[in-house]
């Protein structure tokens, strides 16, 4: 069942929420054909729709163009290609205002006040998951693993978070963390975990906005 248009979880409300965010990031490029607004919601259309590949979302974008439009605003859809040259360049840390926007939102609708579950507190689930690996694709930024044999793999991974609360299906995501290469080694923690200023800074981000 769909939530009601006045709900805080209204697919029309979250998405311009984001829209709007997306339209005031600066767009460094010289005479773009396709505006980084629109990239950029193309890439959150391909998830929000589920699609299972770019391929398949790239069919999506062209037999239902209009339908794709109409709901998330876009004035230009990038094919698949085009739309990771334009994304691949973009600092992560400029998507970070648009969750904390839907953040403030549900804290508005008193949304997040049926998330509390014990003396005041939330249950905030974490794990950690790796979007790139490789043996010889890598850039200054990605974490290294070094093998018995003496070989080298390169990865890129983050710490995703989530508010939950076991009596309801729905969860509310938090801006997913990157995991960091550590300059040295600290006992009891593996190479490439997260640094703990990392993760309490997203503890914190969430506790001073409530």
């Amino acid at each position: 069942m769909l939530p009601p248009p006045e709900s805080p979880l209204a697919a029309d409300r979250l998405i311009r929420i984001i829209r709007d965010r997306f339209q005031h990031l600066p767009d460094t490029r010289t005479a773009p054909t396709i505006s980084l607004r629109d990239a950029l919601l193309s890439g959150f259309a391909l998830f929000f729709l589920k699609s299972p590949s770019l391929l398949a979302f790239e069919h999506e974008r062209t037999s239902n163009t209009f339908n794709l439009q109409a709901l998330f605003g876009l004035k230009q859809i990038p094919c698949d290609t085009h739309m990771r040259t334009i994304l691949d360049d973009v600092d992560p840390r400029l998507l970070r205002p648009a969750f904390t926007d839907l953040f403030r939102h549900l804290q508005r609708g008193k949304y997040l006040e049926r998330f509390v579950y014990f003396r005041g507190h939330d249950l905030l689930a974490n794990d950690g998951t790796t979007h790139f690996s490789s043996d010889k694709i890598h850039c200054p930024r990605c974490l290294q693993k070094r093998s018995r044999n003496g070989g080298v793999s390169y990865s890129h991974r983050m710490l995703g978070m989530a508010l939950v609360h076991p009596d309801f299906r729905e969860v509310v995501p938090r801006c997913p963390e990157p995991i960091i290469q550590q300059a040295g080694p600290r006992r009891g923690m593996a190479s490439g975990a997260p640094r703990p200023g990392r993760w309490t800074t997203s503890a914190g981000n969430i506790r001073n906005s409530r």
